[in-house]
């Protein structure tokens, strides 16, 4: 079999907003975000490929709320490990890939 690694990083910002009904003003609860997926993957036969995904978070922080009206809200978790999924792929080995 053959084996595949990749690590993937990206960057948000404003990930998560919210809206003041009262007044309209736009605040983020999350701000900046700087976040990576590594995974891999296992050709068992050619046909059938078992792989796993593991999202980390590297640096997360509280953006500005919309207005006092949310109150004092605390601090994130600058980072972590998000949860790790695993799939499986089979293609059809009797259906014939030439047109």
């Amino acid at each position: 079999g053959s084996f595949d690694a990749w690590l993937e990083l990206g960057y948000a910002h404003n990930l998560l907003l919210v809206a003041n009904s009262t007044d309209g003003t736009i605040g983020a609860l999350v701000g900046p975000r700087l976040f990576s997926h590594l995974g891999g993957s296992y050709t068992i036969l050619p046909w059938l490929q078992v792989g796993a995904d593991l999202p980390l978070v590297l640096y997360q922080a509280r953006g500005d709320p919309p207005s006092p009206a949310f109150g004092t809200l605390g601090s994130l978790s600058a980072g972590g490990l998000g949860d790790l999924s695993i799939t499986a792929k089979a293609a059809n080995r009797f259906m014939s890939t030439s047109i």
